[in-house]
């Protein structure tokens, strides 16, 4: 018999087995929507610090945000391979921003059903999805 086995049969003998309360509500729905909105958020930070990189590799210090929304950058790569890198992380940012301002749009209409988040969001600084 294996030690898990025998372990659980101890555990059941021993009354020790405690049941755990999975909760199926509307709350529950909104909390999965934010982490996934929060795991999404944090990918799209790393595919833009991976092209900020590139472009810095090239020799494009720029600071401003705006360098993810300039398709002229592309140009300043001059080896195809560089240049192919850069052109599918400027692809996958605009379509992460795109999913990004999605799950936003999503948000909206859940803050207006609960009266904590309307509260929360009256606060300065407090968005749909940190309240």
């Amino acid at each position: 018999m294996s030690t898990a086995l025998s372990s659980l049969i101890r555990h059941i003998r021993a009354n020790r087995i405690v049941s755990v309360f999975h909760e199926e509500s509307r709350l529950w729905n909104l909390r999965a929507i934010v982490n996934w909105y929060r795991d999404f958020t944090a990918d799209l930070v790393r595919s833009k610090n991976r092209y900020k990189a590139l472009l810095r590799y090239r020799g494009n210090f720029e600071t401003s945000t705006s360098i993810y929304d300039k398709r002229e950058l592309l140009d300043t790569f001059e080896i195809s391979e560089e240049r192919f890198v850069a052109e599918k992380l400027f692809y996958q940012i605009e379509h992460q921003q795109e999913a990004k301002d999605a799950y936003e749009h999503k948000f909206a209409p859940l803050a207006k059903q609960w009266p904590v988040i309307k509260r929360l969001t009256s606060i300065p600084g407090i968005s749909n999805i940190r309240a």
